[in-house]
């Protein structure tokens, strides 16, 4: 009986676990406990934090304090107070990552039921890329939006964004013709390019995609393990004669912009035999260029000086910069001349989704307070735009600079015994600007110094400093431009830093010009490059090396018949024990 006794306890215990997964947390639910929202989202793909658990009521106050070593908020503890204190709702965030689109999609499919011709998956939200997004919509997996449960979105969002969605579309199973915008908004989106060190990589060189098979970087980079994303970089390499002719075309006016980026998508689209043959030759040739194949680990191998040019996505370009800003080491990030992909993340409901929360959910984070919030934790950027998202870029980008101040006033600083303004330098007076502008277009300017709080605490004086100046209206522009409430209104970003992090996330609308959206290719077409894709990393195998692996084979197989035959002649018998094969004689049997 003391032996039995622990079995049992054992077993009740196990049971009551089981018991109360399967029938406790659905009584909870059933009884009205609890509401839960099941969100799908990319790793690292959201603030996030273990301490910062902040309750809505006092961030709205600004009642509270973040972790000295934490500077994020939880967005999720947040919507769910914000349920609970505004909505009046308890409602509980079931929140799963995954890695790949791929695994997304193949997870939904796994959990999908149909009851009574209706059809369900075991997510509410998940936030896919734009080619599975569009997938997804030509194989009726998604519920359309109602637009009038997100208008945070719609009154926030960037309206080249909205234009993009717009003008995806997708022919359906059924016929139809469906458009991204009806299912889907734009979480976050970037570009594709080369994040570089210049000390050791030509500016010159990083701005064509040949910089990789260049061999006097050879061994320097890496490229990504995706055959979608590697396929955009090989085609630019492979078709850079025709690209750059057509980019020509269109710096002198003999294109218009829409009229270059349909070439230049229909270009960056092929799939046809002869495109895929040779994309696979030069990336058979690009292999044993390259340092390696990866995923995430490039952003490490960047920062730690293994490698000096990686093919990245500009969110992770920033990441890497900023890492490796923090060693004193200053990376750039170049989008070739050549060309590059553009693309995006949304949110969107899965069929048989809790449709009326999950909307509730993109409403919440399509503020700009939000966007802030997830877009510094992530590094890549928000599809929000407008007035507040501008300022925080000036924020984190602009060039601030201390002009001398007559008399005091709450919003002046003393430094040195002298009264000063801190003024972001695109909000002074042309006179101002005109002051402080040399004969060579340079400036000189007096900068401020922080302290960790960011207070003003001193000052330095360069001379000679270059500005750019980024209009980036075409973004931060939320209004239509055909719009009787549009104002016309300039978003000028001055900056001192080129190539870094400011343009990386906000690129010029130079550089989105030639920047394209990837289609949703076919099965057929997925087949076709995934193989072309395999045999690209495999490689060209000499005849050495296979003469080497058949004189390997043959030698296992020669002593594998030996042992056969000696075992069947009873000289030699196999003993397994734990974790081990032992080879005994006869002799030794017999002893």
């Amino acid at each position: 009986m003391k032996k039995v006794l622990p079995i049992i306890v054992v077993a009740v215990m196990v049971l009551s676990i089981v018991g109360y997964c399967f029938l406790g947390s659905n009584i909870g639910k059933n009884s009205g406990d609890y509401e839960v929202l099941r969100i799908y989202n990319w790793e690292e793909y959201i603030s996030e934090s273990d301490t910062n658990k902040i309750e809505w009521n006092d961030y709205v106050s600004g009642e509270y304090t973040l972790s000295e070593d934490d500077e994020y908020i939880d967005v999720i503890y947040l919507f769910e107070s914000y349920c609970r204190q505004v909505l009046n709702r308890n409602v509980r965030v079931e929140y799963s990552t995954f890695g790949t689109n791929e695994n997304m999609y193949n997870e939904l499919n796994l959990s999908k039921k149909e009851v009574g011709g209706s059809v369900s998956y075991s997510y509410d939200l998940v936030c896919p890329s734009e080619y599975m997004l569009l997938k997804m919509i030509r194989e009726d997996m998604l519920e359309p939006l109602d637009r009038t449960k997100i208008t945070n979105y719609d009154q926030n969002s960037s309206e080249y964004i909205r234009d993009l969605f717009k003008n995806q579309q997708i022919s359906c199973e059924d016929g139809s013709t469906r458009s991204l915008y009806d299912y889907a908004t734009c979480y976050m989106w970037g570009t594709m390019g080369y994040v570089y060190n210049p000390e050791h990589v030509a500016e010159a060189d990083a701005n064509h995609w040949s910089l990789l098979w260049n061999d006097a970087y050879k061994g320097k980079g890496t490229i990504k393990d995706s055959v979608r994303d590697s396929y955009i970089l090989a085609i630019g390499y492979v078709y850079q004669e025709e690209l750059s002719a057509l980019k020509a075309k269109y710096d002198l006016g003999e294109l218009t912009r829409a009229e270059y980026n349909a070439q230049l998508t229909a270009i960056y689209n092929r799939t046809d035999k002869e495109s895929i043959e040779r994309v696979g030759k030069v990336l058979t040739e690009l292999k044993d260029k390259i340092y390696g194949y990866e995923v995430d680990s490039g952003k490490k191998d960047m920062a730690q000086g293994k490698i000096s040019i990686n093919f990245a996505w500009s969110g992770d370009a920033v990441y890497t910069m900023d890492v490796a800003e923090e060693e004193g080491t200053y990376l750039s990030y170049a989008i070739p001349e050549e060309g590059s992909n553009i693309f995006f993340d949304g949110w969107a409901m899965p069929k048989g989704a809790n449709k009326e929360l999950a909307q509730i959910f993109i409403n919440f984070i399509s503020t700009p307070e939000s966007g802030c919030m997830n877009m510094n934790y992530i590094g890549y950027t928000s599809s929000l735009a407008g007035d507040a998202m501008f300022e925080n870029a000036v924020d984190w980008y602009g060039t601030y600079v201390l002009v001398k101040a007559d008399t005091e006033d709450e919003d002046t600083v003393l430094v040195d015994g002298e009264l000063y303004y801190e003024e972001y330098f695109g909000d002074l007076d042309q006179t101002t600007r005109q002051s402080m502008l040399n004969a060579d277009g340079t400036y000189n300017l007096i900068y401020p110094v922080y302290d960790d709080e960011y207070n003003v605490i001193g000052k330095e004086e360069s001379e000679n400093v270059t500005l750019y100046q980024t209009d980036l209206s075409y973004f931060f522009n939320t209004v239509a431009t055909d719009s009787p409430d549009y104002d016309n209104k300039a978003y000028i970003l001055w900056t001192d830093q080129i190539d870094r992090q400011a343009t990386t996330q906000y690129p010029s609308e130079d550089m989105i010009a030639r920047c394209t959206v990837m289609k949703c290719f076919s099965d057929d077409e997925i087949r076709e490059l995934n193989d072309m894709w395999e045999t690209a990393k495999v490689g060209n195998v000499s005849l050495v090396t296979i003469l080497i692996v058949l004189g390997i084979i043959i030698v296992l197989i020669v002593v594998a018949i030996v042992l056969i035959k000696l075992y069947q002649k009873d000289l030699i018998k196999f003993s397994f024990g734990h974790k081990n094969l032992k080879f005994i004689s006869s002799s030794e049997d017999k002893k």
